[in-house]
């Protein structure tokens, strides 16, 4: 999963770069715009969904109910300080891809009841997007892990070289921010992390 600001992509526009995601299966696009207004939220989640859309790519938006039902077909992921979860899937019906962000085991297994169908788990790894986030290691992304059936993403810190790691871990998938984002060449980037997932 590539987490995106709705700015450019390693020089490129956002959305060329979505749609260039048509030929590297197996990625979702989460949009998590921090700071801008609802207004600017949905102008670019509208924007990056059309994209994603097109190019067959799931789309997500972060911590943004209201915007994912004005836009059919957009997945939420929330937070723990976000809409509560069993809130959330009564207002997007099953049928919304819904996501939560956990640490702890009590929190995933929260989570899975309330209706998530799947977890991001971490942060795994210190993040230079998020420094102040607490950092679980492999260590407590394994003890989240052994908690649930869903798919479960680490996320946090996670680079090329740590993907074997956290597929030993029992990771699902994983959340790239920075090392796509920085990228020169950010869809070469992506496939060189589906391709290490696959043979990790």
């Amino acid at each position: 999963m590539v987490l995106l600001d709705g700015g450019p992509v390693g020089g490129m526009d956002a959305a060329a770069f979505v749609r260039r995601l048509e030929a590297v299966p197996g990625v979702a696009v989460q949009l998590r715009a921090k700071g801008v207004s609802r207004r600017e939220l949905y102008q670019r989640a509208r924007v990056l969904g059309d994209a994603a859309r097109a190019a067959g790519v799931p789309f997500l938006v972060n911590d943004a109910v209201d915007v994912a039902l004005a836009l059919p077909g957009t997945g939420v992921h929330l937070g723990q300080e976000d809409l509560p979860l069993e809130m959330a899937r009564r207002l997007l019906g099953r049928s919304c891809l819904l996501g939560a962000s956990v640490r702890t085991p009590e929190q995933a297994r929260e989570a899975v009841s309330a209706g998530a169908d799947y977890l991001g788990v971490g942060a795994v790894f210190p993040s230079p997007t998020k420094p102040h986030a607490p950092v679980i290691g492999l260590e407590g992304f394994r003890k989240v892990r052994v908690q649930v059936e869903c798919p479960v993403v680490a996320i946090g810190g996670i680079t090329r070289d740590r993907v074997a790691q956290v597929r030993g871990a029992g990771a699902d998938a994983v959340a790239v921010v920075s090392a796509v984002a920085a990228s020169q060449d950010p869809v070469a980037a992506c496939r060189d992390f589906v391709a290490a997932f696959s043979c990790a």
